[in-house]
């Protein structure tokens, strides 16, 4: 699908950006690679995520990639933390939307893209409040 390449490439285009902003920031290499690595492996998850909570029968595995795929086309201008959270929550919606599209039914949809993308962020969130309180902690 057109689409899916589109959002393949978006991905993939996103991460290059936001890495050459980060290294002209000054950030080390390492750090830069760390992040694209979790960036990808955090994608990885969201889709596999999606296939064990969307039953075969109801939706295909190469349809279910295709609307996957298309979705992370938010992730092209996800060029710092704030615009990455929300390409998150942009690709969660437009990833719900595709899947219902698709043929999956709404239950399916709601559970499906609530434990994909709903956990990152809820991951995300308890990683920021642990630094808040190690920053809090370290102040005293």
């Amino acid at each position: 699908s057109t689409a899916a390449a589109f959002g393949l490439r978006a991905f993939v285009g996103g991460l290059a950006i936001a890495s050459g902003l980060a290294s002209a920031g000054g950030d080390p290499l390492a750090v830069v690679l760390l992040a694209v690595a979790m960036e990808s492996l955090w994608a990885a998850a969201r889709l596999t995520i999606l296939a064990l909570l969307v039953p075969q029968p109801e939706l295909e595995r190469g349809r279910l990639f295709v609307v996957y795929a298309a979705a992370l086309i938010p992730y092209a201008l996800a060029l710092g933390p704030v615009f990455q959270l929300g390409a998150l929550a942009a690709s969660g919606i437009l990833t719900a939307r595709g899947l219902e599209a698709a043929g999956a039914s709404k239950a399916t949809t709601r559970r499906a893209a609530g434990w994909a993308f709903g956990g990152q962020a809820a991951i995300l969130m308890l990683g920021v409040a642990g630094r808040a309180v190690l920053a809090l902690v370290a102040s005293a």
